[in-house]
């Protein structure tokens, strides 16, 4: 999950924990625990990964404070791990994807939040293999 405030982007893995999928679209964090409880539930989620928004020299942000809130929250509707992964480098790939492939600035922000969770995901994947 790459948590932000307005929108939580999403991505799951396959079976076989080797490629990474978004999902169709981010979640609002309005709405986000309860929706990912049910992403949980349906896909049978057996470790959370969230992202942890730290500073570029790698000290904890104000972001990375709200992530601990939200994932506090989170702990008291689900019960798989929930696992915090370092994003600082996530959010400039996907940004410069979007970019090269044309992309328009808006469409870029629809389709960001997904993005971003999905190399989140997939860097955790293949760095487990």
């Amino acid at each position: 999950m790459d948590w932000g405030e307005v929108r939580i982007g999403g991505a799951y893995s396959d079976e076989e924990e080797k490629f990474a999928f978004t999902l169709k679209k981010p979640l609002d964090a309005k709405t986000a625990v309860s929706e990912i409880k049910k992403i949980v539930e349906e896909r049978k989620v057996e470790k959370l990964l969230i992202g942890n928004p730290k500073s570029l020299s790698g000290e904890k942000s104000l972001s990375s404070q709200k992530v601990l809130r939200f994932i506090e929250k989170l702990k008291k509707e689900i019960t798989v791990p929930i696992e915090m992964f370092d994003e600082r480098f996530s959010t400039v790939a996907a940004s410069k994807m979007l970019k090269d492939q044309g992309f328009s600035e808006k469409k870029q922000r629809q389709m960001k939040d997904n993005l971003v969770a999905q190399i989140m995901l997939q860097t955790y994947l293949d760095n487990q293999h």
